[in-house]
């Protein structure tokens, strides 16, 4: 594996969250206020956990995790003490990990659906994998 893999990785998550903090948030905050406060509909990140995960296998939880610690500290506003609290690093492992427990769930029941050397893109299955 290398390393510049896991670097894009982790730049592909910042750069999701920001457009998600810095545009969609506030667009879907004028639409639907009510929503808002507790789910955005449209969350990129997530997006890149499954695609990372699709690509990279199970090692793409260590970027992912990464790259949402930055991305909480950048766009939270709350500072790093905030991120360091238990229940956020709790989320941010949670969240890194889950594409890759619907991936092994998927593959506990016959369907690797992990990336081969073709790459050969099951559009269905990965959302299958996303929305589990």
């Amino acid at each position: 594996m290398q390393l510049r893999y896991l670097g894009v990785t982790v730049v592909a998550y910042i750069l999701a969250h920001g457009l998600t903090a810095m545009l969609i948030t506030p667009l879907q905050a004028r639409l639907l206020p009510d929503v808002t406060s507790f789910a955005s509909l449209l969350y990129l990140p997530h997006g890149v956990r499954v695609l990372a995960t699709w690509l990279l296998g199970r090692v793409a939880i260590l970027p992912l995790c990464v790259g949402a610690f930055l991305s909480e500290w950048m766009f939270a506003g709350a500072g790093i003490g905030s991120v360091t609290e238990p229940v956020i690093l709790i989320s941010i492992l949670v969240g890194a990990a889950s594409a890759a427990v619907a991936f092994e769930l998927m593959r506990a029941f016959g369907l690797n659906l992990y990336a081969t050397e073709r790459l050969r893109v099951h559009w269905k299955w990965l959302l299958l994998v996303g929305t589990l």
